[in-house]
């Protein structure tokens, strides 16, 4: 039978050789399975480790240098000591919103600025130096936290873009604030920038730490400027409008930051109701005259105050 008798390999020289006669591509059966490198792959790792890269490279430790002379190097910001002062009184004893202390920021500022003064009495340091120091600890760790969730933007980001992002956040919140590193603004921007990123990322499972996190930041901040609670308020409203009921079903933003913001203003009311007694009713009545005008005419208003002033 045909069928009980092997055939017998073919030689692969000759099978090289029919396949060239006939026009096909040559493969051989013993190197089909080599593959060689994709052209695209190895032009981008050149563009990561090329000429960008090391530029990038270069203004980064540049703005590192401007920070250190810029914002550590100098003397604190008038904000930032008055805060220090402020929460080094309440630790000794003072009373937030009486008679000794009195402020028209919330108390979450104060709360804050306590813990450099608490490390730097255990740590026998200069309390500025210990403030910035902080401070300094809190924007690496912003910043990684950021770089970390760009990576999940989308397919991931090359060595050139992770350097321009380096640069740019050391710039953006070292060097440009100069004497102001460490103020309130600066701070509560900082911690809103990884809620703002978290809120860009598609919705999948596995990230409600990750987002229950940043919102909680994000809370903080707002805590020490309740006027940025417009930026979350507007994002949430936006992420609503777009993802409908599923942003509020599978997101914990929301429920984070409306939680935080409950028990911050429990804490507040449990712990310094002067705030709310004493401190609120002063900053309104403080800002009277300008109260009862239009927002149309406070530039009006305000010009006349400026060209009357001696």
């Amino acid at each position: 039978s045909i069928f009980s008798h092997s055939v017998p390999p073919a030689h692969p020289h000759g099978m090289e050789k029919l396949i060239r006669d006939s026009g096909l591509p040559a493969s051989i059966p013993g190197n089909s399975r080599k593959t060689t490198p994709c052209a695209s792959d190895s032009a981008r790792r050149d563009k990561e480790s090329g000429p960008d890269a090391r530029a990038f490279a270069v203004l980064a430790l540049g703005a590192l240098g401007m920070a250190a002379l810029l914002s550590l190097l100098p003397a604190a910001g008038h904000d930032q000591l008055w805060f220090l002062l402020i929460a080094q009184r309440w630790l000794h004893g003072a009373q937030l919103y009486g008679p000794e202390i009195f402020d028209a920021n919330t108390p979450a500022i104060v709360w804050l600025s306590a813990i450099p003064v608490a490390a730097a009495r255990a740590l026998h340091l200069g309390l500025p130096f210990t403030a910035k120091l902080l401070f300094a600890l809190l924007e690496a760790l912003i910043a990684a936290c950021s770089l970390r969730i760009f990576g999940r933007l989308g397919s991931g980001t090359g060595k050139s873009e992770r350097l321009f992002l380096i640069f740019s956040f050391i710039t953006l919140f070292a060097v440009v604030p100069a004497r102001d590193f460490g103020q309130r603004d600066l701070l509560t921007a900082l911690l809103c920038l990884p809620y703002i990123l978290a809120a860009a990322l598609p919705l999948e499972p596995g990230q409600f730490a990750l987002r229950g996190s940043t919102a909680l930041l994000a809370a903080i901040g707002v805590c020490v400027k309740p006027q940025f609670a417009l930026v979350p308020l507007a994002l949430e409203l936006y992420l609503l409008a777009a993802n409908r009921l599923r942003s509020l079903s599978r997101r914990p933003e929301p429920w984070v930051l409306v939680a935080a913001g409950l028990l911050f203003a429990g804490a507040v009311r449990l712990f310094v109701l002067r705030y709310f007694s004493l401190t609120l009713p002063t900053v309104f009545s403080t800002y009277w005259a300008i109260g009862h005008l239009p927002p149309l005419r406070l530039p009006a208003s305000s010009a006349n105050a400026l060209s009357s002033a001696p």
